[in-house]
């Protein structure tokens, strides 16, 4: 699940334990405004919430109004934000992040020692290597090395 919305944030920084102990639904907080100029009116910050998952799978039945209402409390405790959002927008992915389980990276690699033997065959993107933007350029551009080399 996506919530945005669009606060008067300025900064947004806390330890990983901090974050852990105190905002225990969202998996990722992301100043969208930040990270992509230009997203979000001047003076004001686009926060991108990401919640749910294998952790709180409950919050995919929630009406908008208490999704809404979890998210900014979680969102307060973690950067004390307790005005009101200009803007709010919630979008509702049953499957949309790959969520790896404990000897994820072990299985990969024995997937990827038997592919070895498969050329032209590599494996690449959000399944195996990270579910970031990033993540996913590096798995597929080294998946593309491997297979020019």
């Amino acid at each position: 699940m996506l919530l945005a919305l669009l606060l008067a944030v300025f900064d947004f920084t806390a330890p990983a334990d901090w974050m852990a102990r105190n905002a225990a639904l969202l998996k990722q907080r992301t100043l969208a405004s930040v990270v992509l100029p230009g997203r979000a009116p001047q003076g004001f910050a686009l926060l991108t919430a990401i919640c749910g998952g294998a952790r709180h799978p409950e919050l995919a039945s929630l009406p908008d109004e208490a999704l809404e209402e979890a998210v900014r409390e979680d969102v307060k405790r973690a950067l004390g934000a307790g005005s009101e959002p200009h803007y709010r927008r919630i979008v509702r992915y049953s499957e949309g992040i790959s969520q790896y389980e404990v000897g994820h990276a072990e299985r990969v690699q024995s997937l990827r020692e038997l592919t070895r033997e498969l050329p032209p065959l590599e494996l690449a993107g959000a399944a195996y290597d990270g579910v970031s933007v990033p993540d996913v350029a590096r798995s597929g551009a080294a998946a593309a090395l491997r297979l020019l080399s």
